[in-house]
């Protein structure tokens, strides 16, 4: 059986025998290492072999937007251990400016497509907004809608428009079988659950057997970090 692959997690698992993906947000790094960019990128190449990094939608509220958009792409050109860029999105339980998530999470999906980086998607309350957007840029690289709860009905909306559904540790029971399995990723997020009782959750709730579900979300892994190649970097057409 392949690696169980853990496409978003806060909570890195080093001494795992799977595949993770370590989601961390480029204003609090920014702050940590009091904007030193040898330091954030020191930081980035400790945190683990596959990384997301991108601006959450609770922090495109802070000042110096601009100046954190600039380090985002400066980072991602400089540390090729980035897989994916977000969690980027859109959060309508927060007290954020929307029309400033909205200018945030448009600016990180051009980046997406310059540097031909998927995203990892943070929506609440907002898949209307998402649809929208999603719609009116076009974006050809893949976007993962991360720890997706909601009903079938809103995921079976979600692929038509192009995107994928990542499942963690709470999810509806009906929701696997509306969601291909070449469409379907698996991850902890920040919960203390392991990725190998998702998966369980998950084929339990398919009555599939879990090699399946374990190579199918493998194998486009694989195809991620083979298409991680910083040297393929073109302007984007948005």
């Amino acid at each position: 059986m392949s690696p169980l692959v853990d496409i978003h997690t806060h909570q890195p698992h080093p001494s795992s025998e799977g595949k993770e993906v370590v989601c961390l947000d480029i204003t609090e790094l920014h702050q940590t290492h009091h904007g030193d960019f040898d330091e954030i990128c020191h930081a980035m190449e400790g945190s683990g072999a596959y990384v997301s990094l991108g601006i959450h939608p609770w922090n495109a509220g802070l000042d110096d937007t601009a100046k954190f958009m600039d380090c985002l792409q400066a980072v991602i050109k400089n540390c090729p251990n980035i897989l994916l860029i977000g969690e980027a999105g859109l959060d309508k339980s927060r007290p954020v400016d929307f029309s400033l998530q909205e200018e945030v999470f448009r600016q990180q999906v051009v980046l997406s497509e310059i540097c031909r980086k998927p995203m990892v998607i943070h929506c609440v309350r907002a898949f209307d907004d998402l649809l929208r957007i999603r719609k009116a840029l076009h974006p050809f690289q893949r976007w993962i809608v991360h720890g997706f709860r909601g009903k079938p009905q809103q995921a079976e909306q979600l692929l038509r428009a192009g995107m994928d559904i990542s499942l963690g540790e709470r999810f509806h029971p009906d929701v696997p079988h509306v969601v291909p399995l070449d469409r379907l990723w698996v991850e902890t997020d920040m919960g203390k659950t392991t990725i190998s009782s998702v998966y369980s959750a998950i084929i339990e709730a398919l009555g599939i057997h879990l090699d399946l579900l374990v190579d199918s979300v493998y194998r486009r892994f694989i195809q991620l970090t083979e298409n991680c190649d910083l040297s393929t970097h073109t302007q984007s057409s948005l």
